[in-house]
């Protein structure tokens, strides 16, 4: 899954990742450390991706928070 985003002169506050109602990743640029996961059976989550420009899109039972 990926998260592209054009915020323009906004600044982003938060992404958030959920399954079934339930948040798996949280990506916060003003937090140290910016991301944090969490876990839930059946997702595993590659740390190593980049979250480029946030759209709300929702996918099956997948969706995410800006």
């Amino acid at each position: 899954m990926q998260c592209h985003y054009k915020l323009g002169d906004e600044t982003l506050y938060s992404v958030k990742w959920y399954k079934d109602g339930n948040e798996f990743y949280r990506y916060v640029p003003r937090n140290s450390p910016a991301t944090q996961v969490f876990p839930l059976v059946g997702v595993t989550v590659d740390s190593h991706s980049v979250l480029n420009d946030v759209k709300v899109v929702v996918i099956a039972h997948f969706a995410y928070e800006k």
